[in-house]
């Protein structure tokens, strides 16, 4: 969380991935209407968890693990893992598996779908229709007030702020 908001409660971690899901988006509801008193503007925020742990489940590694903070004003949601899943059976230049890029995101700027696919002239990206996968950044864009995709070898941090 940063310097300047108060952390509403533990991080949850998810050890058991999607099967933990719902309640992870529920325990980040409850801990919300603390500050957001608007039933809409939870729906938003439990719809922008649930991509983002969806994100984190499909594309990321190890526990994810999910903070909620406030300033007063605003709220803040983190869902970080331990990095970008590597692919078996693509190697990069020194062989290793080459880690999933997932593009590059800049905060409130709209997302294109092809972004959030396997890249071109992946042998994976043929198995996949298009419109399965690529619209939850999209998503979080469009209600968030800011966000942020921060991703290092060994850790990816998606997080959003809304007004309360």
């Amino acid at each position: 969380m940063t310097a300047a908001m108060d952390a509403l409660g533990d991080r949850l971690a998810l050890t058991e991935g999607a099967r933990q899901g719902r309640a992870a988006r529920r325990l980040v509801r409850e801990r919300a209407a603390k500050v957001v008193g608007d039933p809409a503007a939870l729906d938003d925020i439990e719809l922008m968890t649930a991509e983002a742990v969806a994100n984190a489940v499909l594309h990321g590694t190890g526990v994810v693990q999910i903070g909620v903070a406030t300033d007063g004003r605003r709220l803040r949601v983190e869902v970080r893992d331990e990095g970008p899943a590597r692919r078996p059976g693509h190697a990069s230049e020194d062989g290793d598996d080459a880690p999933f890029q997932a593009g590059s995101f800049q905060p409130n700027r709209p997302a294109a779908p092809e972004a959030a696919r396997a890249p071109a002239g992946d042998a994976d990206s043929s198995c996949r229709h298009p419109a399965d996968h690529g619209r939850g950044l999209i998503v979080i864009d469009s209600l968030a007030e800011e966000w942020g995709l921060e991703q290092t070898p060994t850790e990816t941090l998606l997080w959003f702020v809304i007004n309360a």
